[in-house]
């Protein structure tokens, strides 16, 4: 039974999986220090949807609501049993 502590997309689960299969695309780069790639990355690349270290980006504040909005509408759903 469900804890009600993680929030996921219970049955829909696997549609999100589908989705990210065709439309995510992932790499990598082995660094001693990721922390450094990950500033230059956010620095040079429009990554709106990454909110960490990217407070300058136009739409972070809309998306950090957003997503507080969702996590409190998600923990007011029943807990689903998977």
């Amino acid at each position: 039974m469900g804890s009600g502590q993680r929030l996921t997309f219970a049955a829909s689960e696997a549609k999100l999986s589908a989705w990210m299969a065709d439309n995510a695309f992932v790499t990598w780069v082995e660094t001693d220090r990721p922390w450094l790639a990950e500033q230059q990355l956010i620095a040079s690349v429009n990554l709106p949807l990454n909110l960490d270290q990217n407070r300058q980006h136009a739409f972070h504040q809309q998306l950090t609501k957003a997503r507080a909005d969702a996590r409190m509408a998600a923990r007011a759903l029943p807990v689903v049993s998977t």
